[in-house]
């Protein structure tokens, strides 16, 4: 079986569940939020911001990437934090919840394909 197989099998129901969960829901606000901060202020920064919030997503829908979702709990945390400097205000809450949540199922999914190679047989042409 390869990982993309493994991935989508029955055993891995809950967890494929909460990586697109948390990948769609984060790509979507990342988008719904970019625009309207940018119809505001017309900052193109903005939308680089965007992209990179998007990229991980993908890559943690995709490729199941632990090391996206580090990167987007860790730059999801600065910004919050910067935001917190700058208005008082505590902004982009939700982009570090959903890059924990993407680092837990993530995680998750890379020891029960690791503990599968252990036991199962691999095929030596599958897709480690």
């Amino acid at each position: 079986m390869t990982r993309m197989e493994f991935f989508k099998s029955e055993e891995m129901k809950k967890v494929q569940d909460n990586i697109s969960t948390c990948a769609i829901i984060g790509s979507v606000f990342a988008i719904g939020s970019s625009v309207m901060s940018f119809m505001k202020s017309h900052d193109y920064s903005i939308i680089f911001t965007m992209l990179f919030f998007v990229t991980m997503f993908l890559l943690i829908y995709f490729l199941q990437s632990r090391v996206a979702a580090i990167l987007l709990s860790l730059f999801s945390a600065l910004s919050t934090a910067a935001m917190f400097m700058q208005t008082g205000k505590p902004g982009g809450i939700l982009f570090v919840l959903f890059g924990i949540y993407g680092i837990i199922y993530t995680f998750k999914f890379q020891n029960a394909w690791n503990e599968y190679k252990k036991n199962a047989v691999v095929d030596s042409n599958t897709d480690e």
